[in-house]
């Protein structure tokens, strides 16, 4: 079978059996997909065949499913994160990032935390947007909360522009349009928190929908785990002692140290508006 069919015979394949080419490490189903089933098929003594029957399927849902990690790669070492569903860049089921859209930094110490909503149905899709697109990041938080990590925190991601030397980023999953509310709830994940008259940057934005509970216990143990790593404070931006709902100057700058939102660099993003950094940091 040469490599043409193979890819037609796992989409089919993917089709059938419900599972996605992200299990396997890669945003597709292609050569690089075909290799990463070969290697996991070696591993388990099974016909390294690169094809995704019952055995393999059943096998890699069960690993996907059973051995989540409970800690995150900073600076190459691993790092504990009280949190029970994380699966890192070097694990089947990751989300991949392409070579071409982050800096290595070997020693690079972040002084910041970026939270971004992805503005798309889930991690597994943000992460194909990234890949067109050029961009990457260090996290996504999956609508069930699973934290996909993509890259090692100490790597220079591409989500933030002016501060990405100086970041680490994370992306929520949120389709934001109340329009898709019926998809979540359609694909069991239940109804999502809508927001209404949102202030930011002085403003009220439309009703929009908002993150899942549990995205936001697993941003807060992220949040965590990352801030204890590189002694980022746990510290959100203030404006005359309150919590800053606009670009923030000292965030825009690069001067501040600790958590912010993507709003608070600048005038153009309006994510995560509605989100209680305050409440994440406790």
């Amino acid at each position: 079978m040469n490599l043409k069919d193979k890819i037609k015979w796992n989409e089919n394949s993917s089709k059938e059996f419900g599972w996605k080419p992200e299990w396997f490490g890669s945003n597709q189903i292609n050569e690089s997909f075909i290799q990463n089933v070969v290697n996991f098929q070696k591993e388990l003594g099974l016909v390294a065949d690169g094809l995704v029957g019952e055995t393999t399927h059943r096998l890699i849902k069960t690993w996907v499913q059973s051995n989540a990690t409970e800690y995150i790669i900073c600076s190459g070492k691993r790092v504990k994160i009280d949190w029970p569903k994380v699966i890192t860049m070097m694990e089947p089921g990751a989300i991949a990032s392409s070579p071409k859209s982050y800096k290595k930094s070997p020693g690079r110490i972040p002084k910041m935390f970026i939270v971004h909503w992805d503005a798309c149905l889930s991690s597994a899709s943000c992460g194909k947007v990234l890949e067109e697109r050029g961009l990457s990041v260090h996290f996504c938080i999956d609508n069930d909360g699973t934290i996909y990590q993509l890259l090692d925190a100490e790597d220079i991601a591409y989500h933030a522009k002016s501060a990405n030397p100086i970041s680490v980023g994370v992306e929520m999953s949120n389709a934001f349009y109340t329009k898709y509310q019926d998809t979540y709830i359609k694909k069991g994940f239940g109804p999502r928190p809508v927001l209404k008259n949102t202030k930011v940057h002085d403003s009220s934005i439309k009703e929009h929908l908002m993150f899942y509970p549990e995205q936001e216990r697993a941003l807060s143990a992220l949040v965590r785990a990352v801030c204890g790593a590189y002694d980022i404070p746990l510290a959100v931006p203030l404006t005359n002692g309150s919590y800053a709902t606009g670009e923030h100057p000292e965030v825009a700058s690069g001067r501040f140290r600790g958590v912010a939102c993507h709003f608070h660099l600048t005038k153009e993003k309006i994510d995560c508006a509605g989100l209680d950094l305050e409440k994440i940091i406790k």
